[in-house]
């Protein structure tokens, strides 16, 4: 294509002729330039399309969703598709650029970046402690009934617990189950 040997072949050895040489220095330097082209065309550009969040419900509503106004000022040409779901979906299958999540990552497919640390807690209404009495140990929860999520595909078992001592204790089986981390709590 170009007319002219680049190489010298022997069966031991391969050398770059001079005009191999040559034209070897002017495309680095051709392929450089275009870099540097492309980095320039795009330096001042902000980033645009559609970003898919998924987040679950209760995180969305008080995380996400406040930074909305501020991120769509910074950012104008993106197009957010925030999805709050309290169902563990596929994020591949569901086209999903970003998920917020807790809990240990399921896939590794997926890269993951911690955000933050959040604590479980065991709660209860007034009402419920007044009727059924504040547990004093973590034995005494066998004796309470416990609200729990209740979704298809849900990541399995529940986080142990530990007492103050740092022994494990597992948590009495659910008597109701809720499908929004809201309604759990409510």
């Amino acid at each position: 294509r170009l007319g002219v040997r680049l190489f010298n072949r022997s069966t031991r050895q391969l050398q770059l002729t001079p005009e191999g040489c040559t034209f070897y220095e002017r495309s680095v330097q051709v392929l450089a330039d275009l870099a540097e082209a492309e980095q320039s065309a795009s330096a001042g550009a902000l980033p645009q399309g559609r970003v898919r969040i998924n987040i679950n419900v209760p995180m969305g509503r008080r995380f996400l969703l406040p930074l909305v106004p501020a991120l769509k000022t910074q950012y104008p040409d993106i197009v957010l598709d925030i999805v709050l779901t309290d169902t563990v979906v596929d994020l591949m299958e569901d086209r999903t650029d970003i998920a917020i999540r807790h809990g240990p990552l399921t896939s590794s497919r997926l890269m993951a970046r911690k955000l933050g640390q959040a604590e479980m807690k065991i709660v209860a209404s007034p009402d419920y402690l007044a009727t059924r009495g504040v547990p004093e140990t973590p034995a005494d929860l066998r004796r309470h009934e416990r609200i729990g999520f209740g979704y298809h595909r849900m990541h399995d078992g529940w986080p142990q617990m530990k007492d103050g001592d740092g022994a494990h204790f597992p948590l009495p089986a659910c008597s109701a189950l809720a499908s929004d981390g809201d309604a759990v709590l409510e």
